[in-house]
């Protein structure tokens, strides 16, 4: 995300708009999403040991928690140093924001598909099994080839007078002329594509195994029937995150295409520079809702936390009456009817 000065010239509505976004919305988004990220690790940190997607999301919500507490600090720094005496640390301070925006939105993109392809991969395939070593290993090498692209913001960026924290214009070179499209094709809308066509094989997956679940025997393997709802927990819980990451972000290739389409005439017009500036205050509410949410979503779907997951398969539906037993995550079923005495001691 971009960010530009202050000296505007935007309508009245827009200009409203503008300030209880950054003013109202983006402050109530960053405490809920420290606070609901945080909260969700430690439970997260349990079960992680089990299961490679609970691994997954625990680092997509120390990611969160990371461009929530970042993305503020360095917006304060950049207030604080936007003067004279202080244009170096200013504009070093720019870089350093670009850089961290971008490294850590996208590492979070990258993990988020991640954790959605291991769930397609499990659901056609049960036979696979992805350990939560395989999980961290996925996701280091994510962070290190994110980081390998987006460090070149550092040369791409730079103080202009009229866009502030932007592409230099002054001195074009490779990194600004051709790098951002580099960054926008390979962590940006390749991880939005990857998804939808990911997010289509998990809602498939996961219906495929729910109708093989109700035609399954009530006699056969209860432990794997737990099994198979607790799969079908995390299969969900990963394609609501991935949902989420979607929609909230594609707004993001259009804002591009449009920064990217801009001409030499537009690029100091005030008004369109305003309106790219409205555009990346969107773009960053958006960001923010989704590192919110993030911790929302796996409260309630997530097996082996206390939430929806628990009330929903409490005591599952049987053809025959069933005593529930919970020991952790698992719920072991136990025949009452139709059974002699002392059978299953």
């Amino acid at each position: 995300m971009n960010r530009t000065s202050n000296n505007t010239l935007l309508n009245t509505t827009e200009e409203s708009v503008k300030y209880y976004f950054t003013s109202i919305v983006l402050p109530i988004l960053a405490v809920i999403g420290i606070f609901g990220n945080l909260a969700i690790v430690p439970s997260l940190s349990n079960i992680n040991h089990e299961h490679c997607t609970a691994s997954f999301a625990k680092l997509i919500c120390s990611a969160n928690v990371l461009v929530l507490l970042l993305d503020p600090g360095l917006d304060a720094i950049s207030k604080l140093t936007e003067t004279r005496h202080l244009t170096q640390l200013y504009e070093w301070t720019c870089k350093l924001h670009t850089v961290t925006d971008q490294t850590f939105l996208h590492w979070t993109a990258w993990c988020t598909v991640l954790m959605g392809g291991e769930r397609a991969v499990f659901l056609f395939k049960p036979s696979f099994i992805c350990s939560p070593f395989k999980a961290k290993c996925l996701a280091t090498a994510a962070f290190i080839g994110v980081l390998s692209i987006d460090v070149h913001a550092m040369w791409s960026h730079t103080i202009d007078k009229i866009w502030g924290c932007y592409f230099d214009l002054v001195y074009p070179d490779f990194h600004t002329l051709y790098w951002p499209y580099v960054i926008a094709s390979l962590n940006t809308y390749a991880p939005i594509l990857f998804g939808i066509g990911i997010a289509f094989a998990v809602t498939v997956g996961i219906s495929r195994q729910k109708f093989q679940l109700h035609s399954r025997q009530i006699e056969e393997d209860e432990v794997n029937l737990t099994f198979d709802r607790t799969e079908e927990a995390w299969s969900k819980c990963s394609l609501l995150i991935l949902l989420s990451y979607i929609f909230l972000n594609f707004p993001l290739i259009l804002i591009n295409i449009i920064q990217f389409s801009t001409t030499a005439l537009q690029l100091i017009d005030s008004k369109w520079k305003a309106q790219i500036q409205m555009a990346d205050v969107v773009v960053q509410v958006l960001a923010f809702a989704h590192c919110s949410f993030t911790a929302v979503m796996i409260q309630l779907t997530a097996p082996g936390i206390r939430g929806f997951y628990r009330i929903c398969y409490k005591r599952p539906k049987s053809r025959r009456n069933a005593e529930t037993v919970e020991d952790g995550s698992e719920i072991m079923l136990k025949q009452c009817k139709q059974c002699k005495p002392g059978e299953y001691d």
